[in-house]
C-alpha cells in the first residue's frame, strides 16, 4: 500500500482512482463493506482503490478534554486498511486551517486538483468542510460521481459503528467488540517505566503508555 502525507507533491499514478472517504477508527464491518463496494468500483473501472482519512482523528481536535477513545491508533489502521484491500492511503493532516477550510474548497483543491477522483464512495452521515455543511450532494454537484452507502447492521440489526465499538471495548465486552470489528481488537502503545511493583508480584510486568487509545 502506498501512503501520502499530501495531496499535493504525489506521482501522476497516485491521481485518478476510486476514493473512499472517512475516518475509519477501527477499520470495523461497516467499514470494511464500504471498502468492499468501492474496490468492486474500482475494479469495474480498472482503477486502484484509494482512501481519504485524517490525522490525528478530527475529535481529538474538536473534543480534546474528553477521555481516550481511538479504536485503532495510526499504524494499526493502515495495517487494517492495507488489508482490506486498500492500494493507496491519502492521509492528511488535521488541524485548525484544514477544519477551517470551507467544503467547497475541499472538493475544489483536494478531490478535484488534487487527487483527481475518478469515483468517491462515503458513508450514509459523510459531512464534511467547515461546520460540517459539505454533504454528498455538494460533491455530486461539483460533478464527481460519488456513491453514498446506507449504514450497515449487524445481525441485531443495528448499524455497525465506531462509537458502538468504542462502548464495548470500555466496558471490556471483548467478544462483541471483536464481533463487529471483524477481527481481533488488540492494544499497542509505548512501554514505559513504572512504579516497578512487578518485582512484589514475583513475574515480569510491563506498563504501556496507551494515549488517545481506548482503555478496556
Amino acid at each position: 500500500m502506498q501512503i501520502f502525507s499530501n495531496y499535493q507533491d504525489i506521482p501522476e499514478t497516485a491521481r485518478g482512482h476510486v476514493l473512499a472517504i472517512g475516518n475509519f477508527d477501527g477499520v470495523h464491518k461497516g467499514h470494511q463493506a464500504l471498502l468492499a463496494h468501492a474496490r468492486g468500483i474500482a475494479a469495474k473501472l480498472g482503477k486502484k482503490l484509494a482512501v481519504l482519512t485524517f490525522e490525528p482523528h478530527p475529535r481529538s481536535l474538536f473534543r480534546p478534554d474528553e477521555p481516550p477513545f481511538r479504536i485503532t491508533p495510526d499504524s494499526l489502521k493502515r495495517e487494517r486498511l492495507e488489508a482490506s484491500g486498500v492500494d493507496i492511503l491519502f492521509q492528511l493532516h488535521f488541524d485548525w486551517d484544514f477544519a477551517s477550510q470551507s467544503a467547497e474548497k475541499f472538493v475544489q483543491d483536494i478531490l478535484i486538483d488534487g487527487l483527481k477522483a475518478a469515483h468517491i464512495v462515503v458513508g450514509h452521515d459523510f459531512c464534511f468542510g467547515q461546520l460540517r455543511k459539505g454533504t454528498p450532494e455538494t460533491i455530486r454537484a461539483a460533478g464527481l460521481e460519488i456513491t453514498v452507502l446506507e449504514k450497515i447492521c449487524d445481525d441485531g440489526d443495528s448499524a455497525l459503528s465506531s462509537s458502538r465499538i468504542r462502548q464495548a471495548l470500555k466496558q471490556g465486552l471483548l467478544d462483541e467488540a471483536n464481533a463487529m470489528l471483524g477481527w481481533n481488537w488488540e492494544m499497542r502503545g509505548e512501554v514505559v517505566k513504572g512504579d516497578q511493583r512487578g518485582r512484589e508480584l514475583g513475574y515480569p510486568t510491563a506498563n504501556m503508555a496507551l494515549g488517545d487509545g481506548v482503555h478496556p
